[in-house]
């Protein structure tokens, strides 16, 4: 699960090396933003994908790492299908949107060196993690309409992301 594509004798391996470019790319990708914090898939296996498997951590978080996986798979898929029509359902997209917030808090809660305490992803992002994630300004996570929300999102940067 630590998607090490040099060991050759795993029986998914071309699955290991389809995520593991995939995740090269993605984090490629956010290497290049303004002010990042530069991180290679050696930190993201060693300091997330095996650190979930430590015996000290409990094993519920360990699906933590395969959802990780599946959703660095499945981000071309779902983009293919919203561009196939713009009349098709956008449930896929938010159910991925849904499943990356998701993965997205329980990172933020898995965190060793700040776990937040409170129960929902606006006050832990913009109390407990705001300085630590480099955040302008306070992120608004409800609206009344959802292209609204995006747009919010969207002008909000990140300009560093630690684990």
């Amino acid at each position: 699960m630590r998607l090490d594509d040099r060991v050759e004798a795993q029986f998914a391996l071309p699955i290991v090396r389809k995520a593991g470019l995939k995740l090269r790319w993605l984090i490629d990708r956010y290497n290049r933003r303004r002010g990042s914090k530069k991180l290679t898939v050696d930190e993201v296996r060693a300091r997330f994908l095996a650190f979930v498997f430590q015996p000290q951590i409990p094993p519920e978080t360990r699906s933590l790492a395969t959802n990780f996986v599946a959703y660095v798979l499945e981000l071309d898929h779902r983009s293919r299908m919203l561009g196939l029509t713009r009349r098709s359902s956008y449930d896929p997209f938010f159910a991925h949107l849904l499943r990356g917030w998701l993965l997205f808090e329980s990172l933020l809660k898995l965190n060793p060196m700040k776990t937040p305490t409170a129960k929902t992803l606006r006050p832990i992002i913009n109390k407990v993690l705001k300085n630590h994630l480099g955040l302008k300004r306070e992120v608004k996570t409800t609206a009344t309409h959802f292209d609204v929300l995006l747009r919010r999102l969207a002008s909000t940067r990140i300009h560093r992301m630690t684990w």
